[in-house]
């Protein structure tokens, strides 16, 4: 079997010659010797022999490897949610459901100050409860009063 190998590349050749004669100059200065004077010339490449085939190499077969033990995986802390501020209601006196009251008088007249009463039962503002005080004032804000 004849195997033949042709390598075109423009300029290599060239630059494979220049290399040899820097090699060669070399060589001869570390060996003490006067640097070449003859050029190096190329001469075309010829293999002759019987191709020698490598055998199949297997690959390296390399020691297990001891992994180090594996912890459990860790289990995220359950997620609490924060609690809700409780929004504690302000406490009214009679004296704020009065100035309150007045207000709601000048922006819608008595007329509905007095539904608002009857709503809740009673007729006059001393007559309702404390416990409903909250309420009244959700009303008179609902109304348009800044309490």
């Amino acid at each position: 079997m004849e195997i033949i190998v042709k390598i075109e590349a423009p300029g290599l050749m060239e630059a494979l010659l220049a290399i040899a004669e820097q090699m060669q100059t070399h060589n001869a200065l570390q060996a003490g010797q006067p640097a070449p004077t003859r050029p190096v010339t190329a001469s075309p490449l010829e293999i002759v022999g019987t191709p020698v085939y490598a055998s199949p190499v297997a690959p390296p077969i390399a020691p297990p490897v001891q992994s180090a033990p594996v912890a459990p995986p860790v289990q995220p802390a359950p997620v609490v949610p924060a609690p809700v501020p409780t929004v504690v209601p302000p406490t009214y006196t009679q004296q704020d459901m009065a100035m309150a009251c007045v207000q709601l008088m000048d922006l819608k007249g008595q007329p509905r100050i007095v539904e608002i009463m009857s709503q809740f039962g009673v007729q006059a503002l001393t007559q309702l409860d404390k416990a409903q005080y909250n309420a009244l004032a959700q009303v008179l804000r609902n109304e348009g009063v800044n309490i």
